[in-house]
């Protein structure tokens, strides 16, 4: 706070006709004027706040947007699902980019929902928010000229000493962004896992390639871009691990771990800001499915012994689940084998594209 009143107060000087440090513009006495470190801080830490977070909402927006389109390019793509990581019921791979959306969708409203307190400005509070030394006219033509210049819709807390020592809109807005870069390191892990191959791994999409992979496998491509979002993610959450940390430490009046907390919550925002766009960009966008593989997935998941169980029960499907596993033949062979259900009817509650909704398959 001193270092900008020393800068602001000698350019005054100079435009005043004098000399930068003669002294015609003092630093304490004329540009900290009814002010302190202890309120002009914590209204600077806000106004950078929200600046930034001004600056990430349209590439969170366009992120979600991209994974939407995928949602809707994917719709009729069947596949098997998976839960613990073992075949499952069939899903659409579309259903699971909507999916991906929706989580961001709430990440963002819950960002959102930080901004009111971050508009609270303690500015005129001065040392420990009783507001000694600064008139109370000033207290509200400040708020305002702050709303002018920034055209954000701030207003005057209504508890200035709450304000001066309370961090608890960083700590809400760090946690919303710690809950973002969760879900966005879950999105990139998924990302990577169902492009993993390309003959070893799933391969059930491709993800568009963007740099040579390896520096002695050639041809090799390597999910960088889910890399990135992933290594991003973390930085994410530790620094809400600071932030946490300091916002508790503070004492009586003050908390004097600003600059941690300013530090941490600003990067914290920008390289979200940096990163969810150029995901949507670089990576969301140019997603291409490998329908084929899906599809076979689909046949030889064991999941879809789920479909046949309200037919011939419980026990019944777990043996055919069973000789699956043991025999590699499909849920398909095995049931028309052991006469358990007739080929037409197989085939309706096999329909592939009504096992992704609500109901009981085959059941009008």
């Amino acid at each position: 706070n001193m270092n900008v009143n020393e800068v602001l107060a000698n350019r005054a000087a100079e435009l005043v006709g004098g000399a930068r440090g003669d002294g015609k513009v003092n630093p304490n006495d004329h540009v900290n004027m009814a002010q302190s470190t202890n309120d002009v801080f914590p209204t600077a830490m806000r106004l950078a706040a929200l600046k930034v977070f001004v600056a990430l909402r349209p590439e969170l927006a366009k992120l979600i947007a991209s994974l939407r389109l995928k949602g809707k390019e994917f719709d009729l793509i069947l596949k098997s699902g998976r839960t613990h990581l073992q075949d499952a019921v069939p899903i659409r791979l579309g259903q699971e980019f909507e999916a991906y959306a929706a989580a961001l969708d709430k990440n963002l409203a819950e960002l959102e929902r930080c901004l009111p307190s971050l508009c609270e400005l303690g500015i005129g509070g001065t040392a420990v928010g009783t507001g000694l030394n600064a008139e109370a006219r000033y207290i509200e033509l400040v708020v305002a000229e702050i709303a002018s210049e920034t055209g954000f819709p701030v207003t005057r807390a209504g508890n200035l000493i709450e304000t001066t020592q309370n961090m608890h809109p960083f700590v809400a807005l760090s946690s919303s962004l710690k809950g973002l870069a969760i879900n966005l390191v879950r999105l990139a892990n998924d990302l990577r896992l169902l492009s993993s191959g390309p003959r070893t791994g799933l391969n059930e999409i491709n993800l568009p390639p963007l740099q040579p992979g390896s520096s002695i496998m050639p041809g090799k491509v390597n999910p960088v871009m889910a890399e990135v979002s992933d290594m991003v993610g973390f930085q994410v959450i530790g620094a809400d691990a600071v932030v946490t940390m300091a916002a508790q430490a503070g004492q009586l009046e003050l908390n004097v771990m600003m600059p941690v907390i300013a530090y941490n919550l600003l990067f914290a925002l920008e390289i979200l800001k940096n990163t969810v766009g150029r995901l949507a960009d670089s990576c969301i966008a140019g997603i291409t499915v490998n329908e084929a593989r899906c599809s076979r997935y689909l046949e030889e998941s064991v999941g879809l012994v789920t479909v046949l169980a309200p037919y011939v029960g419980y026990a019944a499907a777990a043996e055919v689940a069973k000789e699956s596993m043991e025999t590699g033949r499909s849920i398909r062979e095995i049931i028309l084998a052991r006469q358990l259900i007739s080929s037409d009817m197989l085939a309706e509650i096999l329909e592939p594209y009504p096992l992704t909704n609500p109901g009981v398959p085959g059941k009008k």
